[in-house]
């Protein structure tokens, strides 16, 4: 350092500069843990000054006038004295200490008439805390809120009340002259549409025959309908029943029909498998038997895809209470070679929905079918990662599966997404029967069947199945 440095016998050390000279004493004695003090300079109540100095014990009172009231203190603790920081409250206004501050007065505004007292202490450089002061003072209430102003309140009040009384009775006493007259003249209007009323009430009283005459046939009316919706209701039972028989007639008609047509289809399959084996044929033969077997196991697939759906349909849907997280489990174990095969990462969250009152055969097949999608159309520049979550939303339990897959292109299939044979993917093989089924087995459980989906982002399903109580 280019500075003149002097060292003395005492010990101290002198630095010089150009501009300044510096004094390091060790032996100096500190200031850090000696209490502070905090004093109240004046008390200024608008722009009149109310006290200077106070005193502790005393308490000034103020007109309400002045309710304007402003304190100056000050810590006289001289080392770095611009940082001490103050903290005051105004008893009877505001009970809590304010923030610290660096600020030397506090002001209070509009104060109401009342006993307060201001406290104020403070905080040096070295966080030692001062004992509080206080200055009370009190300030009278405004001429109007006196106890002299509210007893002439009171006998303005009186004598105001006595004056309307003594109107109000001369007013009545000249109406009451005015009723008289009109009294009277309402009792001869009244006696004269007495005699006119006598003369319609004969009238009146042959009315009242005709009336009594079409309630009686209105009550038969009444009788024959109520009749005719007896009627009704049973004819509408018996339609009802004859729909449903036809229903389930209609339905053992479709069972007929597909286990009828498989064994034709089976034996079409049969001759063209034997016709292919045949030697010596043409070329021209062999391709008609080649389309021949290809075009019968197309019709052996649908008519076994459209069984399986019936199946679907006509199994009873049980309900009983199920825990989601073992259901789940067992679905996720059926595929376990192919989550190893891909590393695929499958999450589950049921803490908000332990478990559900469904059917167990309907829950399975529709998580199963949403997994099975998920790991078919997987990404493949990314690992599979699949989520299946539960949450109450309203009268529904919510049951989301989410992936990072291909996605589908909503603008373009969404009408298409739940139909038989629909397909999106057509570089992967399937049938497209996945969403079909899923969707049919949640809307006989009362529910319905969501997606959201962006092309290369992912797909999410959220199935909802509607709350069922425990009886």
């Amino acid at each position: 350092v280019d500075a003149p440095v002097l060292i003395t016998n005492s010990g101290d050390v002198w630095i010089g500069s150009s501009w300044k000279i510096l004094c390091y004493a060790p032996d100096q004695k500190t200031f850090y843990n000696d209490p502070t003090k905090v004093s109240i300079q004046k008390v200024w109540a608008r722009d009149s000054l109310v006290c200077q100095n106070p005193e502790k014990t005393s308490v000034q009172t103020l007109p309400f006038v002045l309710n304007n009231v402003k304190f100056e203190f000050l810590c006289p603790f001289l080392e770095d004295i611009e940082k001490n920081q103050y903290q005051f409250k105004l008893e009877g206004f505001e009970n809590k200490w304010s923030d610290w501050t660096q600020n030397k007065e506090a002001v209070f505004t509009n104060l109401h008439e009342g006993n307060y007292t201001f406290h104020v202490r403070a905080k040096n450089i070295y966080d030692a805390v001062s004992e509080p002061v206080s200055f009370s003072f009190r300030i009278v209430p405004p001429w109007f809120r006196t106890r002299l102003a509210y007893f002439a309140y009171l006998v303005l009040s009186i004598a105001l009340l006595y004056l309307i009384t003594q109107l109000n009775i001369r007013r009545v006493e000249r109406k009451q002259v005015v009723l008289e007259g009109i009294i009277k003249e309402k009792t001869k209007e009244l006696t004269d549409a007495n005699e006119e009323l006598l003369s319609q009430s004969n009238l009146l009283s042959e009315q009242n025959h005709q009336l009594q005459d079409a309630q009686v046939t209105i009550k038969n009316q009444n009788k024959e309908i109520k009749h005719r919706n007896e009627t009704l209701e049973i004819e509408v039972h018996k339609r009802t029943k004859e729909l449903v028989r036809y229903n389930q007639q209609l339905e053992q008609f479709a069972f007929v029909t597909a286990h009828n047509l498989r064994g034709p289809v089976a034996r079409i399959l049969g001759l063209g498998t034997v016709l292919d084996m045949t030697s010596n044929v043409t070329d021209e033969v062999k391709t008609i038997t080649e389309k021949l077997v290809f075009t019968t196991r197309e019709i052996d697939s649908v008519i076994a895809d459209l069984n399986h759906i019936l199946h679907i349909k006509n199994t009873p849907s049980l309900l009983e209470e199920l825990s989601l997280d073992t259901e789940i489990s067992r679905v996720i174990s059926g595929f376990a070679k192919d989550i190893q095969g891909t590393n695929a990462i499958v999450q589950i969250d049921f803490s908000e929905v332990p478990s559900i009152i469904t059917s167990q055969a309907y829950l399975y097949s529709i998580i199963y079918q949403l997994l099975s999608n998920a790991l078919k159309f997987r990404h493949p520049e990314r690992v599979p990662e699949i989520r299946i979550t539960a949450v109450n939303i309203d009268d529904y339990i919510r049951v989301s599966v989410s992936d990072n897959g291909l996605g589908i292109d909503l603008q373009k299939f969404k009408d298409k997404l739940f139909t038989l044979y629909g397909r999106f993917h057509l570089h992967i093989e399937g049938k497209g029967m996945g969403l079909y089924l899923a969707q049919t087995q949640i809307l006989a459980l009362g529910g319905s069947i969501e997606v959201k989906s962006e092309v290369n982002l992912g797909t999410t399903f959220e199935v909802f199945f509607k709350k069922i109580h425990k009886m």
